[in-house]
């Protein structure tokens, strides 16, 4: 009964496995004749070195957000608790440095002796499982998966920032690998495979980024060739723009130095009140001891007067004494 058990969940497994497909999309359309000018170009510019960032969002399915949050003490509304990413696998990472270094250097951007810079490329994934992962909780939670067609879409963004002869570009891709789960997807597993669709994505992007790191520069260097006066024009607004911040900045400290000032002033003012107050309720005190009645006690003779200090009416306390 074990064995037969086994060899059912055994064969279960590798249904599932095997009854799905990957379909990619997103912005890794390659434009052929940027391509074909990029590789024909001689004076483009290599960097001389390419440095990758990747941080991953891991597959989180629903049950893992149940517990998790907080109530806000001023609304009262549940609040989900941040998604936390973290650093990809490190031999995934060096994966993709090396793929991007050929990329790269095929299409002439990237030249460790000749070129110059870096290139620093950013890396971020959403829902990027594993088999493990999904046996575990996407199977689980959906157990009618192998009747009706479920999806599972892993996100991709590819994105980096580089400096043109007009100023700065920032350059940013997105791309999907959807995976649909469905039985009668398994003779399709062995060519859309989940992996064989990360791997076409990381191509196609890689290649889509140095296309328009090409354009980018390309559209720079003719702007300046066809107005010479722009990077001037440039540099003049560029200079504008940093009077104002540099102004913003002196107004910013000086109000602080202004607040400061004020917020000590007051402090100091405090203080005197209160040394003012200290020194008057030291005086109602002195004042108020003086003011005690002084008492002369009588002679064995029951003689005696009493004076009150405080100017009130007189009054002569008799004291009897015992023998």
């Amino acid at each position: 009964m074990k064995t037969f058990f086994t060899v059912t969940l055994s064969m279960t497994a590798a249904l599932f496995l095997s009854g799905c497909a990957a379909f990619t999309s997103g912005e890794i359309k390659i434009d052929k004749d940027i391509a074909a000018e990029m590789l024909e170009d001689s004076s483009k510019k290599a960097f001389a070195d390419i440095k990758i960032s990747w941080e991953n969002y891991p597959y989180q399915s629903g049950t893992d957000k149940i517990g998790h949050g907080e109530i806000d003490q001023t609304t009262g509304d549940f609040k989900q608790e941040e998604r936390k990413h973290e650093p990809a696998d490190p031999a995934d990472q060096q994966k993709l440095l090396e793929l991007a270094k050929n990329i790269f250097r095929k299409a002439g951007l990237y030249d460790r002796n000749k070129g110059n810079g870096v290139l620093n490329l950013d890396l971020e994934t959403v829902n990027r499982w594993t088999y493990g992962e999904l046996i575990n909780t996407y199977l689980v939670e959906t157990p009618f998966i192998m009747i009706f067609p479920r999806s599972l879409p892993t996100g991709y963004s590819l994105s980096t920032q580089i400096n043109t002869s007009t100023g700065t570009a920032n350059i940013e891709l997105m791309a999907t690998n959807r995976t649909y789960f469905f039985l009668l997807l398994a003779p399709l597993y062995p060519i859309l495979s989940p992996s064989s669709g990360e791997k076409t994505i990381f191509n196609q992007i890689l290649w889509r980024m140095a296309t328009e790191i090409y354009e980018a520069r390309r559209k720079a260097d003719k702007a300046i060739k066809d107005d010479p006066t722009l990077l001037k024009k440039i540099n003049d607004a560029k200079a504008v723009r940093a009077a104002k911040l540099k102004a913003e900045a002196e107004a910013a400290a000086r109000a602080a130095q202004e607040a400061e000032e004020k917020a000590k002033k007051a402090e100091e003012e405090m203080s005197a009140i209160s040394a003012t107050e200290q020194v008057e309720n030291s005086l109602d005190n002195k004042d108020s001891g003086s003011a005690s009645v002084r008492r002369n006690i009588t002679t064995s003779d029951g003689s005696g007067t009493g004076t009150n200090t405080a100017g009130e009416e007189e009054f002569t306390p008799t004291v009897v004494m015992n023998e």
